[in-house]
């Protein structure tokens, strides 16, 4: 791996991801294979360090939330989360409409043309990886008086499908009525 594979990332970065990049994954809770191919090791790679912010491409390294944001101090934001298939993000539309909606219940202040469609969802889904479908969530903050929140999206591996799932039935330890 070389300092050019990742020209986003900071030298210190770049010299870490040069000589243990699964360790760096490992700090952002990706726990790659040994035996994972080194290119869609620097697929995952890109996944965990690059973040979509109001319509660019930015390392988290870069990224930064106004320490006074609503949404920080006192958790006043909105999120959907959803999967790509193909790059596509899933029924795009209907999660921006939800975001949409919940903002307005909330009082934050959001411009909807400023939400990413799903061709920049699949631009930045495609910025990470040309062959890795990726959960993303775009988040929303209220900002701080006076001044609006931040937009932003971050994408994660794909979970490990569950092989076998088994529910309980309980009773109700609420009473009815």
């Amino acid at each position: 791996m070389s300092m050019s594979d990742f020209p986003w990332a900071s030298p210190a970065l770049q010299a870490r991801l040069a000589s243990d990049p699964a360790a760096v994954l490992r700090e952002r809770g990706v726990n790659p294979p040994d035996s994972l191919p080194v290119p869609v090791l620097h697929d995952f790679i890109r996944v965990a360090h690059l973040l979509w912010v109001e319509g660019r491409v930015v390392s988290i390294e870069d990224f930064r939330i106004d320490p006074a944001d609503e949404g920080l101090l006192f958790g006043r934001g909105a999120w959907e989360s959803t999967r790509t298939a193909a790059g596509v993000p899933w029924l795009w539309p209907l999660h921006l409409e939800r975001l949409i909606v919940t903002c307005k219940h909330l009082f934050i202040p959001l411009d909807p043309a400023m939400l990413p469609d799903a061709d920049a969802v699949t631009a930045y889904v495609r910025s990470l990886s040309q062959t890795q479908d990726v959960v993303i969530r775009l988040n929303v903050t209220a900002g701080r008086p006076g001044h609006r929140g931040v937009i932003w999206m971050s994408a994660a591996p794909m979970p490990k499908p569950v092989t076998e799932l088994k529910l309980l039935t309980r009773i109700s330890p609420v009473e009815k009525g």
